[in-house]
């Protein structure tokens, strides 16, 4: 029976201890026993408390060696998407280095994260020390400030001489009070950009098995025309591909999943049209057709915020899809980072690794690039985020241009809606409906007299695969040869 417990913490000593009290040492190890001194010791000492249980020693391991759950990791990976501002800078994702994810640089220190995720979650058992463990290294403190809002930078000036005033005895009361006004419209400024950042966060809390939000965004032109080996001309002449992203957010399981639909093309013209063409397409698609809930959001730049998006948005599109509620939704004026800029700097670098390897001398080259880059990184198995590009058509047909006019001042407005009341407006995208103002639009139809833009065209200037120089260059050299050989000097070819 003690031989059997060998491998069982514990119970062996227990065993022992029913006869250690009644023979020595040396007898039990005549009479065939195997144990150690110390386990001897231990079955004397519970022979005389008369401890003969058998249960299992239950080793006590800490909270730091335990095995963290995926619910635990989940948690801190949403609090530190929560405290983190998006950024068009990447890192490799995975040892191989075939994919990439976007650096979020964080908006608290992690010890302070640490602390928001216990208040928010009190029974989550984790230690400061296995926190950091666990915090990815795309999450790092913020670096160099770009594309500041110009407001903020400003207001950060004047609040500084705002303080250095108060405590200048040669300021004049009419200075202190200009700087505190200043300031003070600086704070509101804050405050309305820090609440519509948070109502989006808020909607991703809220999301369902049947909403969805869907952020679009404009992506700087791709240069094609490239390759491993450029020459001058091809420099100067590479024609530009557009980029429209939608990321699309929806929930699988507890976990936030992140889709990303490019629509590339040779039309330059980031205008409505081709906003509103794009998200009919993709709202058509076959894995959007059971959600009933679709918030769209944007920046407040001239191709989203326009009377003609938001007729698409609240009143063309709830007829195309009456199964589906819309809101269109707005972040601050120069407040409009989201998941789609850390997207877009996924694609600049592999743009870049694109252009070593191959030549690009059309957008269905760089289509054709892109998907096997995203085939390898969806293989990545840390990586759940899911890529789409496809090629708008370049010559959009512009027929007639249908308009909302808002009465009462569109730019007032950050979130619409159609109610039964009408269209509803709120300055921020508050989740209460009661909250929202029933306002006066009327709609206005006119003919589209904007043009499609294009890339200049990149046929051969040289007019032959076989020519390598136009006709002034081959007669300059022809004329240089002749030149040397009247001097005495000549080619060696």
């Amino acid at each position: 029976m003690h031989s059997a417990c060998k491998s069982r913490p514990g119970i062996s000593s227990s065993v022992l201890a029913l006869v250690s009290q009644v023979y020595t040492i040396e007898q039990l190890k005549d009479f065939g026993f195997e144990f150690s001194s110390n386990q001897y010791s231990l079955s004397r000492k519970k022979a005389s408390e008369e401890n003969f249980t058998l249960v299992e020693y239950e080793r006590h391991s800490p909270t730091s060696k335990t095995k963290v759950s995926d619910e635990t990791k989940a948690k801190v990976s949403d609090i530190l998407h929560e405290f983190s501002n998006s950024s068009s800078s990447t890192i490799s994702l995975g040892t191989a280095g075939n994919g990439y994810q976007e650096i979020r640089y964080l908006t608290k220190p992690k010890r302070d994260i640490y602390y928001e995720l216990k208040e928010k979650h009190p029974g989550i058992q984790l230690s400061l020390s296995k926190f950091y463990s666990l915090c990815p290294n795309n999450y790092r403190k913020p670096q160099k400030r770009t594309d500041v809002c110009n407001i903020c930078a400003a207001g950060e000036k004047i609040k500084k001489k705002y303080d250095m005033a108060k405590g200048n005895e040669n300021a004049s009361l009419e200075q202190i009070m200009q700087l505190r006004i200043a300031t003070e419209e600086f704070e509101v400024h804050k405050q309305l950009a820090l609440e519509q950042r948070r109502n989006f966060k808020e909607q991703i809390a809220r999301l369902s098995g049947k909403s969805l939000i869907i952020i679009a965004d404009f992506k700087e032109n791709f240069k094609i025309g490239g390759g491993p080996i450029e020459t001058t001309r091809d420099f100067y002449q590479k024609s530009q591909i557009s980029d429209l992203c939608f990321c699309v957010l929806s929930k699988s399981g507890d976990l936030v999943q992140r889709r990303y639909y490019n629509y590339l093309s040779e039309n330059l013209s980031h205008d409505s049209l081709y906003v509103i063409n794009c998200l009919k397409d993709l709202l058509c698609r076959s894995e959007f057709q059971e959600f009933e809930e679709v918030n769209l959001w944007s920046d407040s730049g001239p191709h989203f915020k326009n009377a003609d998006y938001l007729y698409s948005a609240c009143l063309e599109l709830p007829q195309i899809f009456p199964s589906k509620k819309f809101k269109l939704n707005y972040f601050m004026e120069n407040h409009g980072k989201s998941d789609v800029d850390g997207h877009f700097g996924v694609l600049s670098r592999w743009f870049k690794e694109i252009e070593r390897n191959r030549y690009l001398l059309s957008i269905e080259d760089l289509v054709s690039a892109f998907r096997e880059k995203a085939q390898v990184s969806e293989n990545i198995s840390d990586n759940n985020r899911v890529y789409n590009f496809q090629i708008y058509r370049k010559d959009a047909i512009r027929g007639l241009r249908i308009r909302a006019k808002v009465s009462s001042g569109f730019r007032n407005y950050l979130s619409f809606y159609l109610g039964d009341g009408g269209l509803m407006a709120c300055p921020l995208s508050l989740p209460d409906p009661s909250k929202y103002f029933n306002i006066d639009f009327r709609i206005k139809v006119k003919r589209d007299i904007r043009t499609n833009k294009y890339a200049p065209d990149r046929s051969n200037p040289l007019g032959s695969d076989t020519d390598i120089m136009g006709s002034t260059s081959r007669n300059t050299q022809r004329i240089r040869v002749e030149m040397l050989r009247g001097i005495g000097v000549s080619l060696s070819i």
